[in-house]
């Protein structure tokens, strides 16, 4: 019985010497792998990824989340809780700016004058004259008929009818034809019109011009006449005073002026041809 206890003894410590050998080479894996990570953790981007070699490493924060070998993982990284995945929810759209309202926080009156003084509105059939000299306008449609007028380059014209290559145009008090592949007619006109437009100020009663937009006593430049007309460089004029009149920015000569609103009638037109 002594020498059967014994074996037992021996065949326990022999299995508890292999036991502790092959822990003992594990921890040398399990060693390497920790200098592996730590390595490869040094060299992470902000966002959690690597990139190295052409392979992508994710890492999660468990074991077998990422490998150091070069082989991609499975699963993309999931977010932490609280955190945005970057994809829309559902039914989610973007959020669009809203445009700057100019007239925003103005008294009514001020801004529905703003708007009466600023309106354009094009013609249709508004035609532009695309040449570098001039356009011959004539009686007929025909290169050999009289001659009765000219567009010079940018000069507006109305589009009355096309026949092959003529226009029956008006201009002014011009009246005829003109070959139509002169003409910059169309979308592109309409665009034209926007950047070519002449504006004028009337005024209607004795009215200040000032040197600035405002009511200040010190900066009167002179005194206009009722039915003095000057050219306009800006319409309407707003301040930062929501509740002030607004003013009409002219050339005066050679110096820039300014005209209460209310006391000049505002016209608008386009440069037309000549008649001979």
């Amino acid at each position: 019985m002594e020498r059967y206890y014994g074996k037992i003894e021996l065949a326990a410590i022999v299995i508890l010497v292999i036991l502790l050998s092959l822990n003992y080479g594990g921890g040398e894996k399990v060693s390497e792998r920790v200098l592996a990570a730590e390595h490869i953790a040094s060299e992470l981007t902000e966002d959690g990824m690597l990139v190295s070699g052409g392979n992508v490493y994710a890492f999660a924060g468990s074991e077998g989340s990422g490998t150091a070998d070069g082989t991609k993982p499975t699963a993309e990284p999931t977010p932490e809780a609280g955190e945005p995945s970057g994809e829309p929810l559902p039914g989610a759209s973007e959020p669009t700016a809203e445009p700057d309202d100019p007239l925003a926080g103005y008294d009514e009156a001020v801004a529905e004058a703003y708007r009466a003084a600023t309106e354009l509105i094009v013609p249709e059939d508004i035609a532009f004259a695309d040449v570098e000299e001039s356009l011959s306008v004539r009686v007929q449609p025909d290169g050999e008929s009289e001659q009765i007028g000219t567009l010079y380059p940018d000069n507006a014209c109305t589009v009355l009818s096309v026949d092959g290559e003529w226009a029956q145009i008006t201009s002014g008090t011009l009246s005829g034809y003109c070959r139509v592949k002169y003409l910059i007619r169309g979308e592109e006109a309409q665009e034209l019109a926007a950047r070519l437009v002449v504006r004028t100020a009337t005024t209607t009663a004795n009215v200040n011009l000032r040197s600035a937009a405002t009511t200040r006593e010190d900066n009167v430049l002179r005194t206009a006449e009722p039915g003095e007309t000057f050219p306009v460089l800006t319409p309407a004029v707003l301040t930062d005073d929501p509740d002030a009149p607004l003013f009409v920015e002219v050339k005066d000569g050679e110096q820039t002026a300014y005209l209460a609103i209310g006391k000049v009638k505002l016209s608008y037109g386009w440069t037309t041809g000549s008649a001979k």
